[in-house]
């Protein structure tokens, strides 16, 4: 009788264990094995997402072909061209493409601020948001008068460190070395892998032999082939990429 009391209190414990392993089964799985559901889509259409065969999660939001043209990035809620423009183009044209290019359902696309570039470097901690590089939309040299000396070879650009934003660890990081066949930029995003245009411009005034005088402003740029962010004062005739912002 001893013995079969045992037996029974041990079968009570392995069902009981059996069965908290199967609720925790169960506790594991949010969706039915290849059930599908709505999603929202980055146009605001509506797409389709389907079940794990484990049940463990829903798949990714599948959309229209339109949507592929578009990422959103899930850090700063920003939705990017996933294709940018093929060709090079001055500051002004890439401006303008911009202002004329549709897609996704969004009519607001515009060139990135210098601060929204670094968004979407990613494997360069130098120069990714957050990163040491000095250079945001916040600190881009206007209240920094830059000085200057007249000499044999003409004037002469001193504007380092606090004066323009723009410090060492703006020259990025190794070449061809980012996460994306050697880009640094998010793997969602393709394109060539070289200078890219913001619009965030620097004032400036150059002061020669005690007199100041204006000059011309400069542009910013991130090269995504290193994460180096840079300028250039001669926006009419330089040439880069653009890709196209959506806030």
């Amino acid at each position: 009788m001893r013995l079969l009391r045992v037996a029974f209190v041990a079968a009570a414990l392995l069902g009981t264990a059996f069965g908290s392993w199967s609720a925790c089964g169960d506790r594991r799985r949010v969706c039915d094995p290849g059930a599908s559901q709505g999603c929202a889509c980055i146009s605001g259409g509506a797409g389709a997402q389907v079940c794990a065969d484990d049940g463990s999660r829903w798949g990714a939001c599948e959309c229209g072909a339109g949507d592929a043209e578009c990422w959103r990035d899930p850090g700063s809620g920003l939705v990017w061209q996933v294709n940018p423009a093929a060709s090079v183009m001055d500051a002004s044209e890439a401006q303008a493409y911009c202002d004329s290019l549709d897609r996704c359902g969004f009519a607001d696309w515009d060139r990135p601020t210098v601060g929204e570039l670094r968004s979407i470097i990613r494997g360069c901690a130098n120069t990714e948001t957050g990163g040491p590089c000095g250079m945001t939309d916040t600190c881009r040299g206007d209240s920094g008068m830059t000085d200057t000396r007249t000499g044999d070879s003409g004037m002469t650009d001193t504007c380092t460190g606090d004066i323009c934003c723009r410090n060492e660890a703006c020259g990025g990081c190794q070449v061809r070395a980012g996460p994306d066949a050697g880009c640094y930029w998010a793997t969602a995003l393709k394109g060539e892998c070289g200078m890219y245009w913001s619009r965030t411009i620097t004032a400036r005034v150059l002061r020669v032999d005690e007199i100041w005088i204006p000059a011309p402003a400069w542009t910013w740029y991130v090269a995504f082939s290193n994460g180096h962010v840079s300028y250039t004062d001669d926006y009419r005739s330089f040439s880069a990429y653009v890709r196209c912002v959506s806030r």
